[in-house]
């Protein structure tokens, strides 16, 4: 047993009386394991398939459900979560090697304008400046060159340069590489900020944070799988990005209305609000991946 209790010869108790695992002989054979194995998979295969049902097709159900106490029959979650942004980041890691190139040729074009740095005479330029000069130049300069024509003094403007010589060799493929990496750990440290920006906005319907938290979980998760179909049927050449993201806005309204049960118009007043305090959240998200990835990569 799990939790220890011993059976006496006498005892014929079909479960345990203390934490009710099944008594049985645990000497498994092989075709138990595997039925056992087998039986385990077709089950977490059909309550997948019946949550991803659920959360594209009934907005808002599967948060109902979670709050009824019905959450044996769907996938949880943070397991949802887990797994949508897994295929969606791998799908994204695929196209980004097309926007690599992309973005590289861009580059190229942009480095062939005519931008030179006289770095004698660079000394009352921010390294800001210095930077963007740097990655725009036909001329290649050492970051050490820099630093000493410059004078520039203090950790960040120091690392500041050496980031902005070696994204000029390097090219532009393993700062997006970074960028994506830090991104699916921004997101997922945004969702705790939706739902505390759910959590003001309907502060009058004493809602637990934690059902609020599931919420923005199964959004989420949602937002994953509709850009993971997008992104499949992108390799059949229809772009849907601009639909996706008009679905994602409409599928956010249709959630609120059938989870927190308030009217068409009051729903869309405070569905406006928090789409504009979100994105500015995400906005700043964005730009602190960016300049994190910059001075990590």
């Amino acid at each position: 047993m799990n939790c220890d209790w011993s059976f006496t010869n006498s005892t014929k108790d079909n479960f345990c009386p203390n934490c009710g695992q099944k008594n049985s002989d645990f000497a498994f054979t092989l075709f138990e394991v595997f039925k056992t194995f087998f039986g385990q998979l077709a089950t977490f295969e059909f309550k997948f398939w019946k949550t991803f049902w659920n959360l594209i097709f009934k907005p808002g159900f599967l948060t109902n459900e979670f709050k009824k106490g019905k959450r044996v029959k769907y996938v949880s979650p943070h397991r949802l979560l887990f797994v949508s942004s897994l295929i969606f980041f791998a799908l994204l890691s695929l196209n980004n090697l097309n926007i690599d190139n992309e973005s590289n040729s861009v580059q190229e074009e942009i480095m062939e304008e005519d931008v030179e740095i006289n770095i004698w005479n660079s000394a009352d330029q921010k390294p800001y400046e210095i930077a963007l000069q740097m990655l725009t130049s036909k001329q290649k300069y050492s970051h050490q060159e820099i630093l000493d024509s410059t004078k520039i003094t203090g950790k960040i403007p120091i690392l500041a340069i050496k980031q902005a010589s070696k994204l000029r060799e390097n090219g532009i493929e393993n700062l997006s590489k970074h960028f994506f990496q830090q991104l699916s750990i921004t997101i997922l440290l945004l969702i705790p900020v939706f739902a505390f920006l759910l959590k003001i906005i309907y502060v009058r319907r004493k809602e637990l944070y934690v059902n609020h938290l599931v919420f923005a979980t199964h959004y989420q998760a949602l937002f994953y799988c509709t850009f993971i179909i997008a992104m499949l049927l992108s390799y059949f050449m229809l772009d849907l990005t601009g639909f996706t993201l008009l679905l994602n806005l409409i599928l956010l309204y249709v959630s609120l209305i059938k989870v927190y049960k308030q009217s068409y118009g009051k729903t869309f007043l405070k569905f406006f609000i928090l789409l504009l305090s979100y994105l500015f959240v995400i906005v700043l998200g964005m730009l602190a991946s960016l300049v994190v990835s910059f001075f990590l990569f």
